[in-house]
């Protein structure tokens, strides 16, 4: 008797040898031999499916971290500066500059459209670096839809993060509100009326508090800096600050200054995690000076500095952070960056070095006759900022 291996198994049958002359068997002779025919093996229609299933998975992700990775190839093919401008600015004196009395040579040669050479040193400018224009509202949401011709609402942080795709780095340059510069006005139906000037803040009032308040402001600002590329305005409102500053835990740092606050204290020297109501206090609250609000910024920066580092392990800790964040925060935040911008900046971020440090353009804060603080940036030192983030010297 055979043996039981689950299921019942014919006994072997000796086999005949077959003459290599003979035609190969066929069913029949098998049957007529006591051989039973064989049944055909069902098909595996489950591991079909699930394959096919893996293919199309793996189309999709991959189709995804193509689109994320043109999108990056799109902020990163930028038109160039505008270097004609940038020459004749820096050629041109200032009010409080006299004509020198014989000609010198110039400040800037312009070689071609991203050439210049400077103190004789030959600079190129570096399209890998993507310009994102950062601003912090003093409103709590964007509810003013339909509001232009200056609507109060202003930009009072406005910070460039100055990405370097290439180069693996990223930096931060922030404006100050109080900047005298010029910019677009617009009537009530949002329509251009001309050209204004004043502190860099009001141009963010001329608009609708969404996106045509952040181009009115983009526009400006990259006016100031001889019309570098910028790729991306974002707006972030007060409640939105909230938001973000409590989905990390709270921001930990330690206060420049004692702030004026019920308890807990915000007291300098004392290192304190910030909740929502704190973090406002603190890089709100202004001396009603001539350099308030310098004073201001320099909280400012140092906590969107340590808002940027913990946003960052909290990334890596969980990639998907950022896309929950992007979803938490469209009541709070105007931007024009799409998800997948999101997602192409969250994964260039994550792995850039940050040196920690925010740096202010520097210039001459005035009172002017109206009793209005203005600021103006130096520009010498803003060409040489210029220069360092968005050039490479190739030649001297």
């Amino acid at each position: 008797m055979s043996r039981y291996r689950g299921k019942y198994e014919a006994p072997k049958q000796a086999r005949r040898r077959r003459d290599p002359d003979e035609p190969p068997e066929t069913s029949e002779d098998r049957s007529e031999q006591g051989e039973p025919e064989q049944a055909p093996k069902p098909k595996r229609r489950g591991w079909l499916i699930a394959f096919c299933c893996l293919i199309a998975l793996t189309l999709l992700l991959g189709g995804l971290s193509v689109a994320v990775l043109l999108r990056g190839n799109r902020m990163r093919n930028q038109a160039g500066p505008d270097l004609t401008g940038m020459a004749q600015s820096m050629q041109t004196p200032s009010e409080e500059e006299s004509e020198p009395e014989e000609p010198e040579e110039p400040v800037l040669e312009i070689i071609d459209s991203y050439t210049i050479r400077h103190d004789g040193v030959l600079y190129q400018y570096n399209e890998d670096v993507i310009t994102l224009l950062l601003l912090g509202v003093d409103e709590d949401t964007p509810d003013l839809a339909g509001a232009v011709d200056g609507n109060g609402v202003q930009a009072d942080m406005i910070m460039l993060a100055i990405m370097d795709s290439k180069g693996g780095t990223i930096r931060f340059l922030t404006l100050s509100r109080d900047t005298y510069c010029e910019f677009s006005m617009l009537d009530e139906t949002g329509a251009e009326t001309g050209q204004g000037t004043g502190q860099l803040a009001l141009a963010f009032s001329y608009g609708d508090g969404r996106q045509s308040s952040c181009d009115n402001v983009r526009d400006a600002v990259s006016r100031l800096l001889y019309d570098i590329p910028i790729y991306s305005c974002s707006a972030l409102y007060l409640d939105g600050l909230s938001v973000v500053n409590d989905a990390l835990g709270g921001v930990t740092l330690t206060p420049s200054v004692t702030i004026p606050y019920s308890w807990p204290a915000i007291t300098a020297g004392v290192e304190t995690t910030l909740d929502a109501a704190m973090a406002e206090k603190y890089i709100r609250y202004r001396e009603m000076t001539e350099t308030g609000n310098l004073e201001r910024m320099e909280r400012q920066k140092q906590y969107c500095a340590a808002l940027f580092s913990q946003a960052v392990a909290a990334v890596k800790a969980s990639p998907t952070k950022v896309l929950d964040l992007y979803r938490t925060l469209q009541s709070s935040l105007v931007t024009d960056l799409s998800v997948l911008d999101a997602a192409y900046l969250a994964t260039q971020v994550t792995g850039m070095d940050f040196d920690g440090e925010i740096v202010s353009v520097p210039g001459e804060v005035i009172l002017n006759e109206d009793n209005y603080v203005e600021f103006y940036p130096d520009r010498a030192a803003l060409l040489d900022l210029i220069l360092e983030y968005y050039f490479i010297p190739v030649e001297s």
